[in-house]
């Protein structure tokens, strides 16, 4: 799973700004396949439930598999001694995912808030010339329809 979620960022210094937000979705859609994956082996091997070695469906598998790939594990569901060592994998591989996971939110959102300052700024500083260029807009006349507005009301 780490292989797939690193693999697919570009490990090149000029990463493209606006694509934080599709590695992203990328990440997201690998922790959920991998926890996906993780399920299936659980509901092959089966899983201890209330002490006993029991065959369950994938709903619980998927349950499972979520709570230990969130390192959350709530006990209720435990793995039989034979795929104790998968769910310890599963578990470093949350650890780390979520991690990765957190790291492109944040660039996402340092992303977003820095393209809304540059807008902001060059709403600001920017002639009403230069707005009417870049947008196609006439701004006299939008002012015009919403003085006029204004007066009917």
């Amino acid at each position: 799973m780490i292989g797939l979620t690193v693999s697919s960022i570009p490990l090149n210094i000029a990463w493209a700004e606006e694509t934080y937000g599709n590695m992203l979705l990328q990440c997201i859609v690998n922790i959920v396949f991998a926890i996906f994956i993780y399920s299936i082996f659980y509901v092959k091997s089966g899983l201890i439930v209330d002490g006993n070695l029991t065959t369950v469906n994938l709903r619980t598998a998927i349950y499972f598999s979520g709570t230990t790939w969130t390192t959350v594990g709530y006990g209720d569901i435990s793995a039989p001694e034979g795929i104790r060592l998968l769910t310890t994998f599963e578990a470093i591989n949350g650890y780390l995912a979520m991690a990765i996971l957190m790291a492109l939110v944040v660039l996402w959102l340092d992303d977003a808030l820095k393209s809304a300052r540059q807008y902001k700024e060059w709403i600001s500083s920017a002639s009403q010339e230069d707005i009417e260029k870049t947008t196609g807009l006439n701004i006299s006349e939008l002012k015009d329809k919403a003085k006029k507005k204004s007066e009917k009301v």
